[in-house]
């Protein structure tokens, strides 16, 4: 027999094996004739792996998910180790390769959290409980559910799009037990097939770096053409401006403190205040002066975010600002000092909010 204590990580491993194997000797597998009945199981392997850009992170887990005979009803245990400050869980659409809209929720949202010996959350999600792509649509969802196009996403503080996700596969038909005695006989369901690993996909979309092209712009240089300006000495007639005194008229153009209505552009603008919900800013996009300080506030019941930058299915911030997580009540500001048109989106929803500020001169 081996001694000395297991790590942490081991006593974790083991505790979630255990819970799944809870999960899936689940009461009533077998009715009173024995025969099995209709319940479809399905599984998901969480790491950071798997997450669209590939997540560096120790944490990983695992949800299963139990869909009841008479499929009015998806029942889970969500599971997470070595993981800190998680914030919300949800089971969104798309394939392993693409960050797809979130559909359910399945833990949050919630104050930062670290989960009580990998237990995050459990429940039930039904018809009601569907979101977006989904809503009002319980067979599409089973659908997509059965062919491996949804998939688990856990988000945290430190990773508002995810930390560890993993593509919700189908576990198999548990095997039925055999009659052999008119005793009632127990069905060994547990075992049934651990699958869900298969999604390490992701990694493809390590793409976004072909962005270097950007170097090109070396092209500037170009414009040395600008010592053909030596002309200049042409201006040398510039004695002909003796005409000058005549602009003593210039006094006239005291006028120009009218231009003082300026400042008025510094104060009107003072700030504009934009909503976030479920899911969208509002308003959306908004053209505002140089110097205006534009304000983000969590109207919503979720967190959110607004980062700078091109959203969608693979997000690409740009790093002009990032709020980080707000919490529903909670807001952020930024001042626009120069022109330009700045993109944004929330990092925790990538592919259902975005918005634009266009700054004027």
């Amino acid at each position: 027999m081996a001694s000395g204590t297991p790590t942490r990580t081991r006593i974790s491993r083991s505790l979630m094996v255990v819970s799944v194997l809870a999960l899936l000797v689940a009461p009533s597998a077998v009715n009173a004739d024995g025969a099995s009945n209709s319940i479809e199981r399905f599984g998901a392997r969480l790491s950071g792996a798997n997450e669209v850009p590939p997540v560096e992170t120790a944490a990983f887990g695992r949800a299963i998910f139990a869909l009841d005979a008479e499929q009015s009803g998806l029942r889970y245990r969500l599971h997470a180790y070595d993981i800190e400050d998680v914030v919300q869980a949800h089971i969104h659409f798309g394939d392993a390769a693409t960050n797809g809209p979130v559909v359910a929720f399945l833990f949050g949202p919630a104050d930062p959290t670290a989960p009580s010996r990998g237990r995050l959350a459990r429940g039930v999600v039904g018809p009601d409980d569907l979101l977006g792509d989904f809503a009002g649509d319980w067979p599409g969802f089973l659908t997509a559910l059965r062919d491996g196009l949804l998939y688990v996403n856990v988000h945290t503080v430190a990773n508002p799009a995810g930390e560890i996700r993993g593509q919700i596969v189908p576990l198999g038909t548990p095997p039925s037990a055999t009659t052999t005695t008119s005793e009632d006989t127990t069905t060994t369901v547990a075992p049934t097939t651990t699958v869900a690993p298969t999604t390490t996909v992701a990694p493809t979309t390590t793409v976004a770096p072909t962005t270097t092209v950007a170097p090109t712009t070396t092209v500037a240089p170009t414009t040395t053409v600008a010592p053909t300006t030596t002309v200049a000495p042409t201006t040398t007639v510039a004695p002909t401006t003796t005409v000058a005194p005549t602009t003593t008229v210039a006094p006239t153009t005291t006028v120009a403190p009218t231009t003082t209505v300026a400042p008025t552009t510094t104060t009107t603008p003072s700030e504009v205040s934009i909503s976030m919900g479920e899911f969208f800013y509002e308003p959306a996009t908004v053209t505002v002066d140089a110097g205006t300080v534009v304000t983000w506030t969590n109207d919503g019941a979720v967190v959110h975010t607004t980062t700078s930058g091109t959203g969608g299915p693979t997000p690409v911030p740009d790093g002009i600002w990032d709020s980080g997580i707000l919490n529903p009540g909670q807001s952020f500001s930024r001042t626009f000092d120069s022109a330009g048109t700045f993109t944004y989106y929330c990092a925790v929803h990538p592919t259902l909010m975005s918005g634009t500020v266009t700054v004027t001169s």
